[in-house]
């Protein structure tokens, strides 16, 4: 068993989504005292790891079935993934359904349609028994085509969402700023708060059960019970384990290896001009999508860009630019949140829900969402449920993590292969020696530093950080993301602070420092 080696990382000051800037309205105690005791605190019928829509809504459905359940959070509940997400509720995935059809069948597309769409009315009803104020509000979805190439792709979408029951339609005008020539349009879709919804469940959870921030999970060691350790060197004893943390941090069942990773410029913008009503989302790239949204605080634009390799792009830039076309199309009075969302997508499009390892079903994993991890985070959810209570699921078999699609994982694996091999390799060429004076307060760079590959950022006060470039998973350069001031991979997606702790796995250690005073 890999024995814990580091404590849990400082609060790390990033910027806040839309849905974040609100304060945490109840703190959770972390998971011992991090005296490393190796102490067991408990002993469960489900250890959940990870406090997002689906670790928090599958503990509070273990719950409801009369189970003892616990969450722990390496960090604050629902303000990672799903509180940095646009907060769609919808069984519209851009243009999903036709693709299903054509490469699974008309019966994988109808499961993938019933299961996503009844999670968009378990949400609205969950919201409402929690008493809330999520702003749950009621809007049709619309993917839109900009060029007549896609129009075709968008009338074949309309044929395959109706067949697979969905309530789709073909919208020839929509009142938005873009040129478009039709779009898919559905019906009984909505929208919410995710941070709002998060914050509801996990005080719900904790009425009947625990819930432990701040405290990183080092290991799972599968048995009867299954012992989940912490970094802190404490316990937990469970019969079931669900690791809810978007990728697995556990490389069994080389997950890493069957998703990819992207990331997503977002922005939040106070407007002043008529509400935009509807959620939509272009066809084609580059991929733009927006909607409205309002709370005490006025009327908002939420506009998303182009997705990316995470730590490949110079985000400053990107988000200026993403901006600047913002402002060009709609009546935006300030911009006032910048946050980029990561997002991973499995080898054929579906997601993995299920035990972590074939035969072995006591831990259980869930990801590959491909950017609609709310409505599928909630029927990742009911898999697991139904996994551990042994119970049937009509759409477990079609997100299986058993399931093997050779061609689609074989194109996809290949690409995989071929860019980790270009970061690995980046870590042995010749880097240039790095000049500390030339970087400026809010930059960083990579390069050679006594003797080794350093990752070097200068805050804003002029203090510079060092910290090793070799991401801790599998030794990939890491980039810097200026806009979270965070150090990413792009291989398999890792995050760590620019001090160098561990933000967003795979990854379970932290970047090692390196002393300028050498």
């Amino acid at each position: 068993m890999t024995q814990p080696s580091q404590p849990p990382p400082p609060p790390h000051d990033e910027p806040p989504s839309l849905w974040t800037a609100a304060e945490p309205s109840r703190r959770y105690s972390s998971l011992g005292d991090g005296n490393g005791d190796g102490g067991v605190e408990r002993t469960l019928d489900v250890a959940v790891i990870g406090g997002g829509i689906v670790g928090l809504s599958a503990a509070l459905m273990l719950q409801d079935a009369g189970l003892d359940v616990a969450v722990i959070e390496a960090r604050r509940v629902g303000r990672q993934v799903t509180g940095r997400s646009t907060a769609k509720v919808t069984s519209q995935h851009a243009l999903k359904y036709a693709s299903l059809r054509s490469t699974y069948g008309a019966e994988a597309a109808r499961l993938y349609a019933t299961a996503n769409q009844s999670a968009v009315v378990a949400i609205r009803e969950r919201a409402a028994r929690l008493n809330a104020d999520v702003h749950f509000e009621a809007q049709p979805a619309y993917t839109y085509a900009t060029e007549r190439a896609s129009l075709d792709d968008v009338r074949q979408e309309v044929e395959a969402a109706r067949e697979a029951g969905l309530p789709a339609r073909f919208e020839s005008h929509l009142d938005i700023p873009y040129e478009h020539v039709g779009a898919v349009a559905f019906d009984e879709q909505a929208q919410f708060d995710p941070y709002a919804y998060l914050e509801a469940l996990a005080a719900r959870v904790a009425e009947r059960g625990a819930i432990f921030e701040d405290t990183v999970a080092a290991d799972v060691d599968h048995g009867d019970p299954c012992r989940v350790t912490t970094h802190s060197g404490h316990t937990l004893l469970a019969r079931h384990v669900i690791v809810a943390t978007h990728l697995p941090f556990l490389d069994r069942g080389l997950y890493f290896a069957r998703t990819k990773p992207r990331t997503h410029a977002v922005l939040a913008a106070r407007v002043d001009g008529p509400r935009l009503d509807g959620m939509y989302i272009a066809a084609d790239a580059p991929t733009r999508s927006f909607r409205s949204f309002e709370d005490e605080r006025g009327r908002w634009l939420v506009f998303l860009g182009d997705s990316f390799t995470p730590g490949s792009r110079d985000t400053a830039a990107l988000f200026d630019d993403l901006e600047a076309e913002a402002r060009e199309r709609f009546p935006i009075t300030e911009v006032r949140y910048r946050w980029t969302n990561e997002d991973f997508d499995s080898v054929d499009g579906l997601p993995l829900v299920g035990p972590a390892l074939p035969g072995r079903d006591r831990v259980l994993v869930a990801t590959g969402f491909s950017a609609w991890g709310i409505t599928n985070g909630h029927v990742a959810a009911e898999i697991l449920v139904s996994s551990i209570l042994g119970r049937p699921n009509p759409i477990g078999e079609l997100f299986s993590t058993t399931r093997f699609t050779p061609l689609a994982s074989a194109r996809t694996t290949a690409g995989e292969v071929v860019e980790t091999a270009k970061s690995l390799a980046d870590r042995y060429l010749p880097g240039g020696i790095l000049d500390l004076d030339a970087i400026e307060p809010g930059t960083a760079s990579v390069g050679e530093l006594n003797g080794e590959r350093a990752a070097v950022s200068r805050d804003e006060d002029g203090t510079l950080h060092a910290v090793s470039a070799i991401c801790t998973h599998l030794g990939c350069v890491v980039g810097w993301n200026a806009e979270m001031r965070t150090w990413d991979c792009p291989c398999h997606g890792s995050s760590f602070s620019r001090e160098g702790d561990v933000l967003h796995g795979p990854a379970v250690h932290n970047l090692s420092h390196i002393d300028l005073d050498r």
